[in-house]
């Protein structure tokens, strides 16, 4: 009596079994249906470029599309923070429309600007403002960038907003409410409304401040969109609030959803557009008229807010380099001169003193 020689149909193992009896399954891959040649795919099927394909195809297919979409998002955040650290707020915004797009993109292989107009016109389709398109532009022309893929664009590609800029800016009346409604805010909602209505500060910024940045006496403030540091004397009437507060990273979402918390409770009304911004233009709209007011120049408060010195010297001197040269702080053997004279004359500042009921001056 002879054994013969079996082959499984599924996986082409071959055994010798150890009784003359059919075997019940394959010893590797177990299949009871090992002599049984497989007739059909299982899975569902689908036509990809006109060719059907089975379900492990598709699987396949779905694995590459996902390998290639983290290799593009993964050079493309190594972009934004290489050579030159971008924001966490600019990387928060670029990877979900450089995902958006690798999600859209109907192949595996490189995009080319037949992809690209075909991916703007249906976003266009799907009904976002102009001003969307065109922020969306730029973060795909970075991932194509970060990526080597070719961009054929020029500058007369670029969506055009066709919407007015709208630039919401709170009044002296709505920052006097937001002060005097001082005890019925938290210690975060005071020391982040104490730091915007004193110097300013961009929603980016309060984001960076941690309890590191400031001692009894000064605060560093980390000035976005690629501005350096800068050291600010805290005012003795915001040294209580100060104090009382131990700041850490916050994300800008959660110092958005603080602001509109702010709002209520001293019974501003506000809408969609309104944020730290609002009252940054107000520090300096009333900063300007104050040093006007006092004989300083208006330029000052560019130094004070943060500017870069190109926007300072475009702004005041008609050319960037006219910034470049300008060194007010220089000019006083107290590096704090400009600063003092600011504070000494700043609309807002005083606002956070209170009054005990005898009438006498006391810090809050």
């Amino acid at each position: 009596m002879s054994i013969e020689l079996k082959k499984c149909q599924r996986c082409g193992y071959e055994w010798y079994p150890r009784t003359p009896q059919l075997p019940k399954k394959c010893p590797k891959c177990h299949n009871p249906y090992w002599n049984r040649v497989k007739t059909k795919q299982s899975g569902p099927k689908r036509s990809v470029g006109g060719t059907v394909v089975d379900g492990a195809d598709q699987l396949c297919q779905q694995q590459l599309k996902h390998k290639t979409q983290m290799l593009a998002l993964k050079n493309l955040k190594k972009r934004l923070q290489s050579p030159r650290l971008c924001s966490p707020g600019t990387i928060a915004t670029y990877l979900p429309t450089a995902k958006t797009f690798m999600e859209w993109l109907p192949h595996n292989s490189p995009p080319t600007n037949a992809d690209f107009r075909e991916f703007f016109t249906w976003r266009r389709h799907n009904n976002i403002s102009e001003t969307t398109l065109r922020t969306e532009y730029f973060q795909i022309k970075k991932l194509a960038e970060a990526n080597g893929w070719l961009w054929g664009f020029s500058k007369e590609d670029t969506p055009v907003s066709n919407v007015k800029s709208f630039q919401p800016t709170h009044s002296i009346a709505d920052i006097e409410k937001m002060i005097a409604a001082r005890d019925l805010l938290t210690k975060g909602e005071r020391f982040y409304l104490a730091v915007a209505t004193t110097w300013g500060c961009r929603r980016e910024e309060l984001s960076r401040i941690v309890k590191r940045d400031y001692n009894t006496e000064t605060i560093t403030i980390h000035i976005a969109k690629r501005g350096v540091d800068l050291k600010h004397i805290i005012p003795d009437p915001l040294k209580p609030v100060f104090e009382a507060y131990h700041p850490h990273n916050r994300t800008t979402a959660a110092l958005s959803s603080l602001y509109h918390r702010i709002c209520e409770k001293a019974g501003i009304e506000h809408t969609e557009g309104w944020g730290w911004n609002s009252i940054r233009r107000m520090v300096q709209t009333a900063l300007d008229e104050s040093l006007s007011a006092n004989g300083m120049r208006e330029s000052y408060v560019t130094y004070y807010m943060g500017w870069s010195q190109s926007a300072i010297g475009k702004a005041f001197g008609g050319s960037a380099m006219a910034g470049h040269y300008n060194h007010a702080e220089e000019v006083a053997d107290d590096p704090w001169r400009l600063e003092k004279q600011i504070i000494a004359v700043h609309p807002f500042v005083n606002m956070w003193l209170k009054t005990n009921v005898k009438g006498e001056v006391v810090f809050s």
